[in-house]
């Protein structure tokens, strides 16, 4: 007779690189972790997490208890989009900076998480999406462009939730904030400089853009007025007072990336 134990039992998933294949490049599995007759422990794994967490219910049913999957709550998610922009970058993009990092921070602290912070995110449907779309539009009282922001980020944590497994299903697909019509500028360009129109910069101009941004990426401190009697003075305080507490090592680094 099988041995019944607890439904509280712990059946874990965990994802696994796989061994490297001939061309070098790796692959991932999931493997359910659990202990089942007579204590002796299994280790199934899966080639997708859909299938790790089937399994996973399938064992706590065994077992005898209800299926219960771990909450994952959209401030935990929100907490690894930041980690992944800061770390890793998105999409195949490059990590951003710091202070990027801040401003996504302070939209979701400010404008999301305060209402979405403790909602469990696997079960999120298409209609939750647009009532917090919403809310931001009709009832948040922030401006166009800051819902606009605030969306995009939300959005933002639902995929990064759902290309790590997290969310099964993309409901937030299509459902957007536009962006808020733009002036049309020509009208006033020709208003207050008449009918010429904007001139492509020379050759010679365009080499001093050129010049100016390889030495902002070769040593911007020059341009930047840092000042060296005073970063001696002051080793600690990496910046000048142009450019605040950022400093001009994070300028040179933008404009290695930008140059």
């Amino acid at each position: 007779m099988a041995t019944r134990i607890c439904w509280r039992m712990t059946v874990s998933i965990r994802k696994r690189k796989n061994n490297p294949k001939k061309d070098g490049s790796f692959s991932f599995s999931y493997m359910v972790e659990y202990r089942g007759e007579a204590g002796i422990r299994q280790r199934p794994s899966f080639k997708t997490r859909a299938e790790a967490e089937a399994k996973r219910e399938e064992v706590m049913r065994a077992y005898g208890g209800p299926a219960q999957k771990p909450v994952y709550t959209f401030a935990e998610a929100a907490d690894s989009y930041l980690k992944i922009c800061e770390k890793i970058g998105r999409d195949g993009r490059d990590p951003i900076e710091i202070e990027t990092v801040k401003s996504y921070q302070s939209c979701l602290e400010n404008h999301v998480l305060p209402k979405l912070g403790k909602t469990d995110i696997a079960n999120l449907t298409a209609p939750d999406v647009v009532a917090f779309r919403d809310w931001l539009i009709v009832d948040s009282g922030k401006g166009r462009e800051t819902v606009r922001m605030a969306f995009i980020h939300y959005k933002g944590v639902l995929q990064e939730a759902f290309n790590r497994g997290k969310v099964t299903n993309h409901v937030w697909s299509g459902i957007k904030v536009t962006q808020k019509k733009k002036i049309d500028r020509t009208s006033l360009f020709d208003e207050e400089f008449g009918d010429s129109p904007a001139k492509i910069p020379s050759k010679t101009q365009a080499a001093q853009l050129l010049n100016v941004a390889r030495s902002l990426r070769e040593d911007p401190r020059p341009l930047m007025g840092w000042d060296p009697e005073v970063a001696a003075a002051k080793p600690w305080q990496k910046y000048s007072p142009s450019t605040g507490p950022r400093g001009w090592q994070e300028v040179q680094n933008a404009w290695v990336k930008y140059y």
